[in-house]
């Protein structure tokens, strides 16, 4: 479905920018036990670190 989205950028572009974020670590492939042909892409636990660091800075400043 990713490669699909061509009203935000070309395929080409989206297989570069997603193999940019595959091998700095912030995204991971996960697949079905049911089909192994289908990946999904997920936060990875850095991305997830980094969410979570955000979040908690924006609650902070809210909550000023």
């Amino acid at each position: 479905e990713a490669m699909s989205l061509n009203m935000i950028a070309s395929p080409a572009t989206l297989h570069r920018k997603l193999n940019s974020l595959l091998k700095a670590g912030w995204i991971e492939h996960q697949t079905l036990d049911s089909n192994k042909r289908d990946k999904y892409l997920v936060p990875s636990p850095k991305a997830m670190t980094e969410y979570d660091k955000l979040n908690k800075a924006i609650r902070e400043a809210v909550t000023r």
